[in-house]
């Protein structure tokens, strides 16, 4: 089986509508990030080549299988195969992660000489380890977080299957703009998180080349429930220096904000 190419600043997109030029792909997706490079290519593909392998990153996680703001239909996006090449190896040791007797092969990335194996033991806790049965320890373990939150995104309780990843409505969608420029994901994160339950990874404050917040950030909640509540509480919120914050449900006109509320809500 061929293996994904490696995670890189490109990313390569199918699904784009016919109607779609280069300015109209530069003016969607640059809210996103900061775009270095596109290319618009036979078929509804693209290739984008972002600023930041982090913003890079975010997109894949982000957009693959959801509809990107301006778009009505969905799009795939996948990182793209380095230049030159017809295929691509992740390289580095590839460990297996697996939940009870469903297991997949993965690339331990910022820990190549670690291969992890995780399972469900039988008291219904997940068991984080090294590969081949030795023991890290009872009250702690020598693995990386990252590898551990990368094995259970891909196939433990925050896969996609589970956090709803990939299937997401536009009512679980929210667009902020009206941000702070030291805006960063934690704090979206603690904004937005008592309104409900946010998926992994469902949080992002969009910077520019100077590393600023942009003023625009994304929140996606698990129940739409929790994104519409969200709007009606802090959409037209008055901050400090006099401006406004702006809420919608993606795909949902900007509600009319009135004379706007208070900083103290």
């Amino acid at each position: 089986m061929m293996e994904s190419p490696a995670p890189s600043q490109r990313v390569y997109m199918t699904g784009l509508p016919a109607t779609v030029d280069r300015a109209k792909l530069l003016s969607i997706f640059g809210a996103y990030g900061t775009i270095e490079e596109s290319a618009l290519l036979q078929n509804g593909a693209a290739i984008i080549k972002f600023a930041t392998l982090a913003e890079a990153t975010w997109f894949v996680n982000n957009l693959n299988g959801n509809m990107p703001e301006g778009l009505t239909t969905p799009v795939s996006v996948h990182f793209a195969k380095p230049r030159g090449t017809t295929s691509t190896s992740l390289g580095g040791r590839t460990g297996s992660v697996g939940i009870g007797s469903n297991r997949m092969s993965m690339n331990p990335g910022i820990n190549s000489g670690l291969a992890l194996s995780m399972s469900k033991n039988g008291g219904g806790t997940w068991s984080p380890g090294l590969h081949g049965g030795r023991s890290a320890g009872r009250d702690q373990s020598s693995s990386s977080i990252q590898l551990v939150k990368t094995g259970f995104q891909s196939s433990g309780p925050l896969s996609p299957s589970q956090a709803g990843k990939g299937q997401r409505s536009e009512a679980q969608q929210l667009c902020i703009s009206g941000l702070p420029t030291d805006t960063t994901d934690k704090d979206l994160y603690d904004l937005f998180g008592p309104f409900g339950a946010i998926p992994m990874k469902g949080v992002k404050a969009m910077l520019g080349p100077d590393g600023r917040c942009t003023g625009v950030g994304f929140v996606d909640y698990l129940d739409a429930a929790c994104a519409a509540n969200a709007v009606n509480v802090l959409n037209g919120t008055i901050l400090p220096d006099g401006t406004q914050l702006h809420l919608h449900q993606k795909g949902a006109a900007p509600a009319s904000m009135g004379m706007g509320k208070g900083f103290g809500l």
